[in-house]
């Protein structure tokens, strides 16, 4: 008798458990239900945003100017992009003029305006910004550069870019040792721009 008592107690428990199980499976499977639907919703989101930002950029490249019933003149404003996204990379450190750590400093810049030249703006807009990331000797020696390029006679609008700028600090700040000895020494017989290293 108490062993059928106990069967059928242990029965029921069983079956309280099997009952609680499927309940709590009910609930997983529509979490999951909901967090797929979640997803799928985010990536739709994702691609009317590419798509929105692809059309303003191909927009901005094309800069089609509007037809006019008189004479167009040239202006200096500069268009202004759409849309600019929201900068990845922190800005990239100040640069004061050390040899040793030029190639390192020009990597990390290479990177930011890889990553978020549009949002900084069109290739005079990313010339500016190299230019605001020097400091001491370095913006002293880029500065003639930076304020004659292009106003000197003969060079148009599109040499001001990041390209031609980090060109131009090739040369005044060489990797090796060999090209800085080239550039000359100062009276001590240490090379010129306080960088400790003796040709």
């Amino acid at each position: 008798m108490e062993a059928g008592t106990e069967r059928a107690t242990l029965t029921q428990s069983l079956v309280e458990i099997k009952r609680a199980l499927n309940v709590e499976c009910d609930k997983d499977r529509k979490r999951h239900e909901e967090f797929e639907a979640k997803m799928q919703e985010l990536i739709e989101r994702a691609k009317v945003l590419r798509a929105a930002t692809k059309t303003a950029t191909t927009a901005l490249e094309q800069n089609t100017p509007t037809a006019t019933t008189g004479p167009v003149r040239e202006t200096a404003v500069e268009h202004e992009p759409i849309y600019r996204p929201r900068q990845m990379l922190p800005h990239v450190p100040e640069f004061s003029g050390d040899y040793q750590t030029y190639p390192l400093w020009k990597a990390q810049m290479m990177a930011k305006l890889e990553c978020d030249g549009l949002s900084i703006g069109g290739p005079d807009r990313q010339f500016s910004y190299i230019f605001a990331r020097l400091r001491d000797g370095a913006q002293i020696r880029m500065q003639r550069f930076y304020q004659n390029q292009p106003k000197e006679l003969g060079q148009p609008k599109e040499l001001r870019t990041p390209e031609e700028f980090l060109r131009a600090m090739d040369n005044k700040f060489p990797d090796s040792i060999l090209d800085r000895c080239k550039m000359g020494n100062d009276d001590d017989g240490r090379l010129s721009g306080g960088s400790g290293i003796t040709c």
